[in-house]
């Protein structure tokens, strides 16, 4: 285990935080500010590396003012917890990737975490990425740079087994292209769990997607 008591902050350095290849790890009570990029996870390649991450979990992190994004899993992560944290004023919020032929990416939680006013967008889960739960979470104002419905709260894209679960999800007014604050496209498997979204606000299900479920309301308006 692995903690970090303290303050980030970025001097133009291209990650604040990286873990490639990294097992078993907790961050704990850190602000990482204006950063390339905030906190990348993917495979250490190479003779004698550690292979894919796993079992890591951010807790009370605050993550602010990259040039790139907030949280990035660019090639493979198993089990990352991420709780209680604030990403925000970044980009791309957080990534959540898989590769179409290599590593793979499943078992990823963000529980209890406010994401907020990212301009590209906010939570992007694809190529093959799994089992990943967004719970009790607020995601707020995200995408408001682009004029895409592609990027906004929650884009999934070549994703499976997906749960959205007791969240807030708002474009929170702001004049983005059809204001979707969910987008799906070639995924299998999504739950929407107790889903809240204010009015005039929607959600866009695209084609190839299977297997939805509505739970405890579904998605709904306050």
């Amino acid at each position: 285990e692995w903690r970090r008591n303290g303050f980030a902050y970025g001097t133009g350095d291209a990650f604040d935080l990286a873990a490639n290849g990294a097992s078993g790890i907790v961050i704990e009570d850190v602000m990482i500010e204006g950063n390339y990029n905030g906190f990348e996870i993917k495979e250490a390649i190479g003779a004698g590396s550690a292979g894919i991450p796993e079992n890591m979990t951010l807790r009370r992190v605050t993550i602010r003012n990259s040039y790139v994004g907030g949280i990035s899993i660019n090639s493979g992560a198993n089990h990352l917890l991420v709780e209680d944290s604030l990403i925000e004023n970044n980009p791309q919020a957080f990534s959540i990737n898989g590769t179409l032929t290599g590593p793979q990416t499943h078992a990823v939680t963000v529980r209890r975490s406010l994401i907020r006013n990212n301009s590209v967008g906010g939570v992007f889960v694809g190529n093959t990425a799994t089992d990943v739960t967004i719970e009790g979470s607020h995601l707020e104002g995200n995408g408001f740079y682009s004029t895409s419905a592609f990027t906004t709260q929650v884009v999934l894209s070549d994703a499976a087994n997906i749960t959205l679960k007791d969240s807030y999800l708002s474009t929170g007014g702001i004049p983005i292209f059809n204001r979707y604050v969910i987008q799906a496209q070639r995924t299998n498997g999504l739950v929407l769990d107790n889903v809240t979204l204010p009015a005039g606000d929607s959600y866009f299900l695209a084609a190839s997607v299977t297997g939805v479920s509505l739970l405890n309301g579904g998605i709904h308006a306050p």
